[in-house]
């Protein structure tokens, strides 16, 4: 089981968006730092194609991809629920090998008229560790 909560910030559609993460997939958690790449605005379908980066402190990390899914505004304008399936696709270190899928199902996406966009979010997933 992988355990993550996370944040990050950016410009949309610009460099990618950065954060921080507390992951636990064995062991205390760790702190990783998270880059998140978006391949373009959202589609109509509220849909967003992107990859996640996780880098633990050791160097070791793992990368997933995935459509994110922002649900109409619930709070404000520019606020949104994401929810989200990452599978993932590679790691190395630790995690070469690593396989699996995560779910995020509360996150918050705010995105300013500036296209400055925050995230939060808890993640969570069954993992296998390679060999």
């Amino acid at each position: 089981m992988l355990r993550a909560r996370g944040a990050t910030s950016g410009l949309f559609g610009g460099p990618p968006l950065v954060g921080t993460a507390w992951v636990h997939v064995t062991g205390p958690p760790e702190t990783a730092s998270v880059e998140v790449v978006t391949t373009g605005p959202p589609n109509p379908d509220g849909t967003i194609p992107t990859s996640h980066t996780f880098t633990l402190g050791s160097g070791d990390y793992f990368t997933t991809q995935d459509l994110a899914t922002l649900s109409p505004p619930f709070v404000g304008p520019g606020e949104y629920a994401l929810e989200s399936t990452l599978m993932i696709d590679g790691g190395t270190g630790a995690f070469a090998g690593m396989s699996g899928t995560l779910e995020i199902k509360h996150g918050v996406f705010n995105v300013s008229e500036e296209f400055m966009v925050t995230t939060e979010w808890l993640m969570k997933g069954r993992v296998r560790l390679g060999e």
